[in-house]
């Protein structure tokens, strides 16, 4: 049997990580729409008087099964559905793998508006060993911030 380059067992982690987030995610989809299911069933039986909601105690039960649905649903995702921006850190870990292009925006009410964009022909280009650098210091500094977080 052959030996498997350093990227085809980056690209087989990754798959295999990936795969499992799916499965994970298939399960946990599974399981918030049973929940769905029963909290609809309960609104349904109450609004039909079969169930009773007798003080404020069972209705924040309700209420809170149908929030925490809500939030889990929204988790990672501003309001407007966007993913959150990036700490510092790993912006900082990103600008140091790729090209990325600073822009200056005017705004309608005169304000400045910078942002920032990469060329996904600059991450079709990278190496298999800068790839592999980007994971190793994501994952190093995570390692780090997680460390932080616990003292």
């Amino acid at each position: 049997m052959e030996k498997m380059t350093d990227w085809e067992e980056i690209s087989k982690g990754i798959e295999k990580a990936e795969n499992a987030k799916r499965a994970k995610a298939d399960k946990t989809q599974k399981y918030d729409n049973a929940i769905k299911n029963i909290a609809g069933a309960v609104l349904e039986r109450t609004d039909a008087s079969k169930i009773d909601i007798n003080d404020i105690t069972d209705l924040k039960s309700v209420t809170d099964i149908l929030n925490k649905i809500d939030e889990k649903n929204n988790s990672g995702k501003n309001a407007n559905g966007t993913l959150p921006p990036l700490s510092t850190g790993k912006e900082n870990i990103i600008e140091n793998a790729v090209h990325v292009t600073y822009n200056t925006i005017k705004q309608d009410d005169g304000s400045i508006k910078h942002t920032k964009s990469i060329a996904v022909e600059d991450i079709a280009k990278m190496t298999p060993e800068q790839i592999s650098k980007l994971i190793t210091d994501k994952e190093n500094f995570q390692n780090n911030d997680n460390v932080n977080q616990i003292i």
